[in-house]
């Protein structure tokens, strides 16, 4: 008789008497041959997960113990662990997908990372700094030389996000960008513009590092690629004064 054995399911057997279990060469299945007093049998898993071959009588009585084994799971790549099928369970000690997001999560903010999310700019991934969406250590590098957050900023300057999380992991309002002046470094061209509001500014190939405003009696201009610097006309009064002698 070909069959299989399932938790606490008794299965008669056609024929009372002994019981012999052969495993068939051919195909591998378990066979079970009773010719004498026993009419049941049934499989059970006790507390320490050891599965346990019971043959039963009519009444239900337990007859024998055939076999004792101990059916085990093993997972694992570098620690390889054991469950052990415990009163017919297997209980795995594993992480859900869930789990590792936020173990992960917490061991970069541990590490106070930063998250590169793009660029700061005209053309840039963003225009101005997000107030909305944020997460500690997100950070953006300036592409192109403007007033950001109400900083100066020049090609390769940073800004990083910090603040208070939430429950999402999002940072609250107010969120403190940390200015971080990368871009000044490096830079050997050097020049002076014009900028037509009056002032003349002394820059690099970053933009501009220092603004010169126009004394008293002093007025800037420029034409082309020339800048005027000119003395305003001043009124005098002559005076007589007398001879040499």
């Amino acid at each position: 008789m070909n069959t299989s054995v399932t938790d606490n399911n008794p299965i008669n057997l056609v024929s009372t008497g002994g019981l012999t279990i052969v495993k068939n060469a051919s195909n591998g299945n378990i066979e079970f041959f009773s010719d004498g007093a026993y009419t049941q049998l049934r499989q059970s898993f006790n507390a320490n997960g050891q599965l346990s071959i019971l043959l039963m009588n009519s009444l239900g009585d337990s007859v024998s113990q055939t076999a004792q084994v101990t059916p085990t799971i093993t997972y694992g790549h570098t620690n390889t662990v054991n469950a052990v099928f415990a009163n017919g369970t297997a209980v795995l000690d594993v992480y859900t997908a869930s789990q590792i997001d936020t173990l992960i999560g917490n061991e970069l903010k541990a590490l106070d990372a930063m998250t590169f999310k793009g660029t700061l700019g005209t053309d840039g991934t963003v225009s101005t700094l997000p107030t909305e969406h944020v997460k500690n250590g997100d950070t953006y590098k300036v592409i192109s030389a403007s007033t950001y957050n109400g900083e100066n900023c020049r090609i390769g300057d940073m800004f990083i996000a910090s603040g208070t999380e939430g429950a999402n992991g999002e940072l609250s309002t107010p969120i403190t960008w940390t200015y971080i002046p990368s871009g000044n470094d490096g830079s050997n061209d050097f020049s002076f513009v014009y900028d037509n509001a009056g002032q003349i500014r002394f820059c690099d190939n970053n933009g501009s590092l220092t603004t010169f405003t126009a004394g008293t009696n002093i007025a800037f201009s420029g034409t082309n690629s020339a800048i005027t610097i000119a003395h305003e006309t001043i009124t005098r009064t002559n005076d007589t004064g007398s001879a040499i002698t």
